[in-house]
């Protein structure tokens, strides 16, 4: 298919088999529908190049129009998947673990340009991948082969230990930058203390949420594929303003000023 992205053929299909299942047709029913056996309507359900004539035909045996399938899949937002508690954990007790996993899923390196690059033995690398496996984001095969569990986009929950650890990081990070000395258009920050009713600074606050996620998620869907492309990090902080003074600050009787 070269008209229709894999991504919105993988959304249509998923439509289409909460439809048939709604319908109560089974591999075994569509099998002999299709006339093909239910190994090829499994693999045909799961094909992410499968052909528009073929799409048309399972949107019609779901009672779906394929037209208006293909829109609401190109209108719908990617699904967000994630971390399970016990990845997080894994990652959080082993930072290093975290990033092989990242060489592999987000930046699509194979485990033997990993070990070349980072000079790993044979055993480090199996260890990964077994971990890996444990936890249940890979299916390790054997010679190092693998396949995924997962798919992308996929993050932190809002409750992850290494999101907080990350975060920290982060905003020692973005307070690094903002205070630096180096400065082009790619720097931004704006503090702004503002005096106004809850009620307007959280409809502020909505909005401004609304609009890096849109971006967000344009990003990711667009992007995900390119790891050439340069990171930017975007920081959106509000909260009640509660600022302690120092000494220094106070107000005090003074005999002079120096």
């Amino acid at each position: 298919m070269t008209s229709i992205s894999q991504k919105i053929v993988e959304r249509c299909l998923d439509e289409i088999k909460i439809a048939l299942k709604s319908k109560g047709l089974k591999y075994a029913d569509l099998a002999e529908l299709l006339q093909v056996s239910t190994v090829t309507v499994k693999r045909i359900l799961n094909q992410k190049d499968i052909g528009l004539e073929r799409l048309i035909t399972l949107a019609e045996l779901a009672d779906l129009n394929v037209g208006d399938l293909i829109e609401r899949a190109k209108d719908s937002p990617e699904p967000h998947h994630l971390f399970t508690d016990v990845q997080d954990k894994a990652f959080f007790n082993n930072p290093h673990l975290f990033y092989y996993f990242s060489e592999l899923f987000y930046f699509h390196k194979t485990p033997e340009k990993i070990q070349q690059e980072n000079e790993l033995n044979d055993l480090s690398t199996y260890r990964y991948l077994r971990k890996l496996d444990d936890v249940g984001l890979i299916k390790l095969l054997p010679e190092n082969k693998f396949h995924f569990l997962i798919k992308a986009p996929l993050g932190f929950a809002a409750n992850s230990l290494v999101l907080k650890r990350n975060i920290a990081l982060h905003i020692q990070s973005t307070c690094n930058a903002v205070v630096s000395d180096e400065k082009d258009d790619s720097y931004f920050m704006r503090v702004k203390p503002i005096r106004a009713p809850q009620a307007f600074f959280l409809q502020m606050a909505a909005e401004l949420k609304k609009v890096v996620d849109r971006y967000t998620e344009v990003a990711e869907v667009a992007y995900i594929a390119q790891t050439d492309l340069p990171e930017f990090q975007v920081t959106i902080v509000g909260h009640p303003l509660k600022v302690e003074r120092n000494e220094n600050e106070s107000i005090i009787n003074v005999e002079s000023f120096m």
